[in-house]
């Protein structure tokens, strides 16, 4: 929510196409709808799937923040290439930067092979929450590191999008990652779920119950 415009951010997904309002999106999509206070809507963005295949598209919609007036970041992902504003890209996690009035600003790959959970954001940094679904993960252009699926993934960048630090949390069982927090000092808190045990740096983790999920905190 924005109160200085009084407005409504809202982002989610759908695998069936929709109408809203005057409004069409399309089917497998992420959406994001700035909504006034009296209902109005102001505009509608998605990124649709290209995934022509038999089984059912993947894509995620992450987190939203706004800056300020002028300035709203939208973090989501896909498994499969994208269409945006009619132009195709590839299969990642995505930063998009768009100024109040719906243009795009920005659209930045962040990770490729991971699921897009939520962000944070501060002046400095930017630090980013994702689910592995690849055995490879590429961070950036050019870090990657190789982990088997279905892990939580935690990466700081700086605001020029250079890679600080990455974490792993999981590799000996499953973590679902829930959410990260910059802190005002730069630390940051990294929370989630997981089942059996969890490898979080060198030291691994056994849960009470291997039937019961525990919560983790790094």
């Amino acid at each position: 929510m924005d109160e200085v415009s009084q407005s409504i951010y809202v982002t989610g997904c759908n695998y069936l196409g929709f109408q809203l309002d005057t409004f069409n999106i399309p089917s497998k999509s992420v959406f994001l709808v700035k909504v006034r206070y009296d209902g109005t809507i102001d505009w509608v963005k998605w990124a649709s799937s290209a995934y022509q295949g038999t089984g059912t598209a993947r894509i995620f919609p992450g987190d939203l923040h706004l800056q300020d007036q002028t300035s709203i970041q939208w973090f989501f992902s896909s498994r499969d290439s994208i269409l945006f504003n009619n132009q195709s890209f590839a299969p990642a996690a995505y930063l998009m930067g768009l100024q109040a009035d719906g243009n795009l600003i920005s659209m930045v790959p962040v990770m490729q092979g991971v699921d897009a959970i939520e962000f944070s954001s501060s002046e400095m940094e930017h630090l980013f929450v994702a689910e592995s679904w690849n055995d490879t993960i590429f961070l950036g252009d050019t870090t990657f590191v190789s982990i088997a699926s279905n892990n939580a993934i935690y990466c700081k960048f700086d605001t020029a999008f250079q890679l600080i630090w990455s974490k792993v949390v999981g590799e000996t069982g499953l973590a679902i990652p829930a959410n990260g927090t910059l802190d005002l000092d730069g630390s940051s808190y990294c929370t989630g779920m997981f089942m059996n045990s969890i490898l979080i740096g060198n030291d691994t983790f056994q849960t009470l119950n291997p039937s019961i999920p525990d919560l983790f905190l790094c």
